[in-house]
């Protein structure tokens, strides 16, 4: 017994405690994100996820069959979901997770700081777990950060090929994780000052670090090469979008209207001075490392120019590390003038929220109408109208369509509510699951084509201020309107 007590203290002596701080960030986490959990399905993107989710789990393949323009981790995470409750439980899991990297990464750069490790933490938790800038919806940002926080603590410990392979995984999930990267490509090559310096960083930091980052990358290439299915992942995960850079609004057809152009100047000027002043910079060279992290990441998060919120969450890793590093190093920087420099990027962050007018959710509101739920002052049908008027009345929709279609059936809806297809689990005819995308990417004689194809047993108009010409014409020929729910005109297939 006395021999069982000793190695119990052993164990108990060499076991790794969890900080309280963690302990209460991760309640903090629970607790904020709880309602998330109780969400409908309403967010358009979501619902396109999920979706495609749904396809291959029945074997669809990503791209050639179903389509989305972004590479294929977020959909994989969203067939392993199934639903909406899952996929938000995913993310939750994701993010105590990603709390607990962020906490680590403060803690290697503010090492003798601790209340700046838990304020920083906190704050991150905050902004990431309420609804302003959408961190309760499964987005591609809310994954990618953790890798990228993972992969910046990897850079500082010198574990490079892996610092290179975690971005590379959050590359998998959006490409504006690219920008990061390129920050880690940046600091090394400015950190060599001579010929020597420069092969030394090639061999050790930047080979590995590249090689790391373009292993999942052509694993993928590998993986959709087999499946005769390249062409169509590369089209649709890059290269559409590319056009989408400048497709934001009517009238904004180019780089010098969306802001892409002087966007990139700021950052080329802010490169150039950062070089010119390296020698001097780089007494503060983890300051440095976040300077550039935060710059770049704000371009990657304005590279299309539209205002969604949830692009933010890209900026919020560097911006706290690098508004911490500002506030201790306050005397040190009113002594040493010139290094004000690397604090620039953080007074383009409000600039930027101003002039891309990015919208934000009423944070009380939404947690006074999960309450109001939760104690029974509200009803299902009007909690779900709380997210959008919408919602009730997919769900609606989505009953009626599991009542009258045949299971594996696939239906077509031309308007913008893919959360119909996964909530009715049934799969749209053709690649497209909302008619933005047929639009954008000119999908209607594609999407005509299988409509012809395939005659789904039931087609349906959802309210949408576009018109199908084809299709019209294609259901006074073979179907009949049966029904309207909520508006939402459905035409049953003449046998």
């Amino acid at each position: 017994m006395e021999k069982l007590k000793v190695l119990w203290r052993d164990f108990d002596r060499k076991t790794v405690k969890i900080p309280k701080l963690v302990i209460v960030l991760a309640f903090l986490v629970l607790i904020l994100r709880l309602p998330s959990l109780f969400e409908p399905c309403w967010y358009g993107d979501e619902g396109i996820y999920l979706t495609l989710g749904q396809g291959m789990r029945r074997g669809q393949m990503l791209y050639r069959d179903l389509h989305d323009n972004k590479p294929p981790l977020l959909y994989l995470l969203a067939a392993v979901a199934g639903n909406v409750f899952w996929f938000r439980f995913i993310l939750l899991l994701w993010m105590l997770a990603t709390v607990w990297l962020f906490f680590k990464l403060a803690e290697e750069i503010f090492p003798k700081k601790k209340w700046l490790q838990s304020l920083l933490t906190v704050a991150f938790v905050i902004l990431t777990s309420i609804p302003t800038l959408e961190g309760n919806i499964a987005n591609a940002e809310i994954f990618f950060i953790g890798l990228i926080i993972a992969g910046f603590l990897a850079f500082l410990k010198k574990k490079h090929f892996w610092a290179g392979f975690l971005l590379g995984l959050s590359f998998l999930f959006k490409s504006p994780p690219l920008f990061d990267f390129g920050a880690l490509l940046i600091f090394s090559l400015l950190t060599a000052f001579n010929q020597k310096d420069l092969k030394n960083s090639l061999k050790k930091v930047i080979l590995p670090m590249a090689g790391g980052f373009l292993l999942p990358l052509f694993t993928t290439i590998i993986y959709y090469s087999s499946k005769g299915n390249l062409i169509y992942y590369i089209k649709s995960a890059f290269l559409l979008n590319l056009p989408y850079l400048s497709s934001w609004g009517s009238s904004q057809k180019s780089i010098l209207i969306n802001g892409l152009f002087p966007r990139g100047l700021i950052l080329l000027v802010f490169l150039v001075l950062t070089f010119w002043q390296r020698k001097k910079l780089l007494r503060q060279p983890v300051i440095l490392l976040v300077s550039l992290w935060l710059l770049l990441a704000l371009f990657g998060a304005l590279l299309s120019g539209r205002p969604y919120p949830h692009y933010l969450i890209q900026i919020l890793a560097p911006f706290l590390i690098l508004s911490g590093a500002m506030i201790v190093n306050l005397s040190f920087l009113i002594e040493e003038k010139r290094l004000f420099v690397l604090f620039l990027p953080i007074f383009l962050v409000p600039l930027a929220f101003r002039v891309y007018n990015f919208y934000t959710y009423r944070v009380l509101d939404y947690y006074q109408n999960f309450a109001e739920f939760t104690l029974g002052k509200k009803n299902q049908d009007e909690y779900y109208r709380w997210f959008d008027g919408r919602v009730a009345a997919n769900y609606q929709l989505a009953r009626f369509i599991r009542d009258t279609v045949p299971e594996n059936e696939r239906i077509f809806i031309w308007g913008n509510e893919p959360c119909v297809y996964a909530l009715s689990r049934h799969l749209p005819v053709g690649r497209y699951a909302v008619a933005y995308h047929i639009i954008d990417f000119d999908g209607y004689e594609e999407t005509m084509e299988a409509i012809k194809k395939n005659r789904p047993l039931l087609i349906i108009f959802a309210p949408f201020d576009r018109f199908f010409l084809d299709l019209n014409s294609f259901l006074e020929a073979g179907y009949l309107r049966v029904e309207t729910v909520n508006k939402a005109q459905i035409w049953y297939r003449k046998q």
